[in-house]
């Protein structure tokens, strides 16, 4: 343990030594773009240049023969992963903390997006099962009203199968969605999305009508005088 703690110190120390002589190295590079070539400054500018490319050079080897675990920093480097790390050390702290966050929030993202998915998989599982049983049901049904209803059954499966394949365009659910109950209507795509809602509402309308009619029904039957009633008059008369 105090081995490992006292390598980190060490690579620690020579990554912040790197870090200071590429420091070293920008700024002599960008003030010898302020002199012409020949002149004095620019020759001293110049021969302080190779002193800490060469101390630049000694360090890094010294860093990739060193053992065991470099964290968090690579295990080899050279002159290009230097200067990203002088990037990063330039960065102000306040700005690396949000770019930390933001790089979670997008991992989070994904692993979100990538649950939605495995839900939306399942969910086609469930309504492809569903569907299947409808659709032996319907195939064993003996009546023709039994065979309506679950042909309106299996039409509003398919209506769900479908809309959940346009929610999910960015996710391979299936690869085709066999629409059997509109191939019995001879429905394409399009008329199964705008069919079944106005099948539905008739048939709820149906269904309203037909409760309306049981309702009069029943008062119709009430205005009749009982047969108790009906004795009653003809005893009157």
């Amino acid at each position: 343990m105090h081995t490992e703690s006292s390598n980190r110190k060490t690579v620690s120390a020579k990554v912040q030594v790197m870090k200071r002589l590429m420091a070293e190295r920008t700024f002599l590079l960008q003030m010898m773009k302020k002199y012409a070539r020949g002149q004095a400054v620019a020759v001293r500018l110049g021969r302080q240049l190779q002193k800490v490319n060469t101390a630049v050079q000694h360090h890094l080897k010294e860093y990739n023969l060193l053992e065991g675990s470099k964290m968090p920093y690579p295990d080899k480097l050279d002159l290009d992963s230097l200067k990203s790390l002088e990037v990063l050390a330039s960065v102000p702290e306040e700005l690396q903390r949000l770019l930390i966050d933001l790089y979670e929030t997008k991992e989070r993202c994904e692993e979100e997006i990538e649950l939605i998915a495995c839900d939306m998989r399942s969910t086609n599982c469930f309504y492809m099962k569903q569907q299947e049983a409808v659709l032996t049901s319907f195939e064993r049904a003996e009546s023709d009203v039994h065979r309506a209803v679950l042909l309106l059954e299996g039409l509003n499966i398919e209506r769900c199968i479908l809309h959940l394949r346009n929610m999910s365009s960015n996710v391979s659910i299936v690869n085709e969605v066999p629409l059997h109950f509109h191939k019995k209507l001879q429905l394409d795509l399009l008329s199964v999305e705008q069919e079944i809602p106005s099948i539905l509402g008739n048939l709820v309308s149906d269904e309203y009508l037909l409760e309306q009619l049981d309702e009069e029904g029943s008062e119709s039957m009430d205005s009749y005088p009982s047969s108790d009633k009906a004795d009653d008059i003809e005893m009157d008369i």
